[in-house]
């Protein structure tokens, strides 16, 4: 037996095989840098970008995130929207449990504050890190070597992320597939490595938590991880339910935690289309539609283009079981499904990405429970992964063949294609998200017929022309044009009157605004924003009034003056005003009443309580005059004619 002594050498690898470990090594570590580089030049623009859509509601709007750390606490233990509430938000029938990503906005706004750009970096940032834990996680499954940098490479320029990563609401999203990869992958090195078996096993339970803590659909990690062992690692079926008990006592315990804070109710309860995709409809028309969401969602991952923030009624219509449209795209679903079902039996990886598709996509198309939210790109971040494996092995085994000395070409070429086509798409789209101006007018002009985005186009326009006074009949006349589009999908269009009602009065078309705002009354009689603009437009009449009583005009300032109090019965001044009118008219009797009412309302108006005794004294209702002369005194000692008219009457 050889024995080693200090200083001699033991046997080791070649410098050939060292070299090529060192190749690989540094090959694979530079892939993983190209990635994460080039998620970052790519969304780099939106770090120009301020805030769009909800942004507001997660971040400046909210009580709890602009407390910062402090707010920490309270964001844990309320829905997603509770802070946004607290600051006068609009009320919601949808609670969500989704604390994670308000907490990393909390604690981004403790040190920058409101600082648009570094949200954006967050972002982009967790965007980045997601692409890498993709290419790391392909990498352990057992695949041809051209797979796992195909896949991520196709992940990286899909378009159908830019509302993720550019709208920083969308954090939510962006956490939660990058912990549900986290966990995946810990999963995978933890049945690799013996050594820090445990360690990586902690790991993968645990993201799996914060993706839960992120948003719902990570709850398909129970069914696409014990897939992904049953086709990669070759377990059998008893191993891979074994192995998922662990994730099922957690997601038992994030349900419990779910449900103390903010109860059990996970479908939408609306009233309006605009609110409820599946509003009034019945079995068939339910289903029928989410084929034709799963046919839409399809398009968009094969053709990301134009993206659109919103696709709700109509730009997806309703449809039945039975028309021929909804019967072609239940057949090619059922198809595509069997086919994964068939593959995954045979342990094959296209069957995978298949039904990582259409798992993702049950949780957000309405197939079980409607948890909110329409058509949106946002919801196929998740499903996105699944066909980004799937057309990766798809390329890959159509590269097959072609000719061994051409296929290295063909894989550039491929890839040299994608990039053409997606990079600009999506430079392009993050510039549209850099504020709601940018955003909801520009893809007006690109839906299909979303009722959703002609009305919130028409709210930008109106807030467009108080900001540019010198171009806002040009902002008005195409918010109405917007507005018009609206009202023919949905007639009963709540938020698109009110907006009527606003584009009106800022018009002072007073006739028209009363019209639209009795049609928004209609709907919700007791909403704010009825009051609200009852209240302003009332305001409005109340200017006309004194315009036309300055004109001379008396009955068209009676009438204007009525219409006013028909709107607010609380303004004073209106009440007042037809007074005035009225004593000028002679009718003192009425204006008696009148300036009574606006004394009642503000008893603190020393001028109220001296014209109701003018006009008192004129109608030879004596007491009531003196009584009056005296209020006015008693609120103002100096009031001279309201002395001597006391003197007077006392004589």
């Amino acid at each position: 037996m050889s024995k080693s002594f200090p200083g001699s050498r033991q046997a080791t690898p070649t410098n050939k095989e060292e070299q090529q470990k060192k190749s690989k090594r540094n090959h694979f570590y530079t892939l993983l840098l190209c990635f994460i580089l080039g998620s970052f030049l790519l969304y780099s623009n939106t770090l120009l970008n301020g805030y769009a859509l909800d942004d507001v509601v997660v971040i400046t709007q909210n009580a709890y995130t602009t407390q910062g750390i402090a707010g920490i606490k309270e964001i844990f233990l309320h829905d997603s929207i509770h802070g946004f509430q607290l600051k006068g938000g609009n009320e919601t029938n949808i609670s969500y449990y989704r604390p994670l990503s308000l907490i990393t906005f909390a604690l981004q706004y403790q040190w920058w504050r409101d600082t648009p750009w570094v949200f954006h970096l967050g972002n982009i940032l967790i965007f980045a890190l997601t692409v890498g834990i993709f290419f790391l996680w392909v990498q352990q499954l057992s695949l041809p070597k051209e797979i796992p940098w195909l896949a991520t490479f196709i992940f990286l320029l899909h378009p159908i992320h830019t509302e993720c990563v550019a709208n920083i609401k969308g954090r939510d999203e962006l956490l939660a597939l990058f912990f549900f990869l986290f966990a995946l992958w810990s999963a995978s090195k933890a049945r690799s490595n013996n050594r820090y078996k445990f360690l990586f096993q902690f790991s993968s339970i645990f993201s799996f938590f914060l993706a839960l803590l992120s948003k719902e659909n990570a709850v398909t990690f129970l069914f696409l991880y014990p897939l992904s062992l049953w086709i990669f690692a070759k377990q059998n079926i008893r191993s891979c339910l074994l192995s998922v008990l662990p994730y099922i006592g957690i997601f038992l315990f994030y349900f419990v935690l779910r449900l103390s804070i903010i109860g059990l109710d996970l479908e939408m309860d609306a009233d309006s289309i605009i609110n409820n995709r599946f509003f009034r409809s019945d079995f068939s028309q339910k289903y029928g539609t989410i084929s034709i969401i799963l046919l839409h969602y399809w398009r968009l991952l094969l053709f990301p283009y134009p993206l659109v923030w919103d696709y709700s009624y109509r730009a997806i219509p309703m449809r039945s079981l039975n028309e021929p449209l909804t019967l072609l795209s239940v057949l090619l679903h059922l198809g595509l499904l069997l086919l994964g079902t068939r593959l995954i039996w045979k342990r094959q990886a296209i069957g995978f990405g298949l039904i990582f598709i259409y798992a993702s996509l049950s949780i957000v198309s309405g197939i079980f429970i409607d948890i909110g939210g329409f058509v949106g790109e946002r919801f196929l971040y998740q499903g996105s992964l699944g066909f980004s494996l799937l057309l990766a092995l798809l390329l890959y085994y159509a590269i097959q063949y072609f000719p061994l000395r051409l296929r290295f070409y063909a894989q550039l070429t491929i890839l040299g294609l994608l990039s053409i086509l997606t990079i600009p798409v999506t430079w392009a789209r993050n510039a549209e998200w850099k504020n709601n101006e940018t955003l909801l007018i520009g893809d007006a002009y690109k839906t299909q017929g979303s009722a959703l985005v002609y009305r919130n186009a028409a709210s930008a326009l109106l807030t467009k022309a108080l900001e540019d006074s010198t171009q806002k009949e040009k902002h008005w006349k195409e918010a109405e044009k917007f507005l018009q589009k609206a009202i023919a999908i949905v007639p009963d269009y709540f938020d698109a009157w009110i907006d009527y009602t606003r584009l009106y009065s800022a018009r002072r078309e007073l006739a028209q605004a009363k019209l639209a705002l009795s049609k928004a009354q209609a709907i919700y009689p007791n909403h704010f924003y009825v009051q609200q603009n009852s209240e302003f437009l009332a305001s409005l009449y109340l200017e006309a009034g004194y315009k036309a009583f300055q004109a001379q005009n008396h009955s068209l300032a009676i009438s204007y003056l009525k219409e006013a109090v028909g709107l607010n019965s609380q303004n004073h001044h209106a009440w007042f005003g037809l007074g005035i009118v009225h004593a000028r008219l002679g009718l003192f009797s009425q204006a008696v009443q009148y300036f009574e009412k606006a004394t009642t309302l503000n008893p603190k108006a020393p001028e109220y309580w001296y014209n109701l005794g003018l006009a008192a004294q004129s109608a030879n209702e004596l007491t009531k005059a003196q009584n009056a002369f005296q209020k006015t005194l008693a609120l103002q000692a100096n009031f001279a004619d309201a002395a001597a008219r006391l003197k007077n009457l006392a004589k």
